[in-house]
């Protein structure tokens, strides 16, 4: 195997444990989280975002250093893999991604510090 290849698979065995750590805490976050602030609004809402530290701790799990550490490999592959044809139809799906991805990293940071 050459040592492009094994990059190529080394990048695919980090895509999956960072992509099955992001829907996990989506998943988390839509059945734990948000019935808390949603349950009798406009009470709640208020009593959610304001007597807790949601709004700064978000950013610890789905911030801008993790979407560069989701991000970063799943573009790399593409890169890597993509003289691969049969590569190339598993990875095109996610090029569409990308542009979202780094759209919202960048309005993401705005305001927020990075380190």
């Amino acid at each position: 195997m050459i040592t492009r290849d094994r990059f190529l698979v080394a990048l695919l065995w980090l895509i999956v444990p960072a992509q099955a750590t992001w829907v996990g805490g989506t998943l988390y976050q839509m059945l734990v989280i948000v019935p808390m602030w949603s349950a009798s609004p406009p009470e709640s809402v208020q009593a959610f975002f304001g007597g807790t530290d949601y709004n700064r701790t978000i950013f610890n799990f789905f911030g801008p250093r993790f979407m560069i550490a989701r991000s970063l490999p799943l573009v790399l592959a593409l890169l890597v893999g993509w003289h691969r044809p049969k590569h190339r139809y598993a990875l095109r799906p996610r090029s569409f991604d990308c542009p979202y991805r780094a759209r919202s990293f960048f309005s993401t940071t705005q305001g927020v510090a990075l380190g």
